[in-house]
């Protein structure tokens, strides 16, 4: 199976975005966890809390028996962190997809299908553009010009 960034579509996108969050939190949360089931186990007692104070998100995590865990981090770097990565990635892509299927589908050829010759040329390809008449009526450019003149059958009382 070949997924290179070439052959990727959104949802392979989403996905590695996804794996990243995911690998994210399971790092970065790991030690809280354990330190969260230490004083959740039975006959254990302990107290947790997350706070937000002067542009940092800290969790604290103490239990009497124990040292207690503190995680703080941040509200900018923890942006950087979540965004920038899949931010990159996406660019990446951009950059690596192949602009000729867009093109293809436009012109009615299917992705993946080479084309040896240009199509055909229309059949009307000589015709020229029609030329606004007198009274604002179009008339082919080689039809000849209505005479402004009056006729003499409309001199005649």
């Amino acid at each position: 199976m070949d997924l290179t960034l070439r052959r990727w579509r959104a949802r392979h996108l989403l996905a590695a975005w996804s794996a990243y969050w995911a690998g994210l939190a399971a790092v970065t949360l790991a030690p809280a966890a354990r330190a969260l089931t230490r004083i959740t186990g039975p006959g254990e007692h302990g107290s947790a809390s997350a706070s937000f104070d002067d542009g940092v998100v800290q969790l604290t995590i103490a239990s009497p028996g124990a040292p207690s865990w503190v995680g703080a981090v941040p509200v900018g770097t923890l942006a950087l962190w979540v965004a920038v990565p899949p931010l990159l990635l996406w660019l990446l892509w951009l950059l690596r997809r192949p602009a000729a299927p867009a093109r293809r589908s436009a012109e009615g050829i299917a992705p993946g299908t080479a084309t040896a010759a240009p199509p055909p040329a229309l059949p009307d390809a000589d015709l020229q553009p029609p030329v606004m008449g007198a009274r604002g009526s179009a008339q082919l450019a080689s039809s000849p010009r209505p005479s402004r003149e009056p006729s003499a059958q409309s001199r005649e009382p």
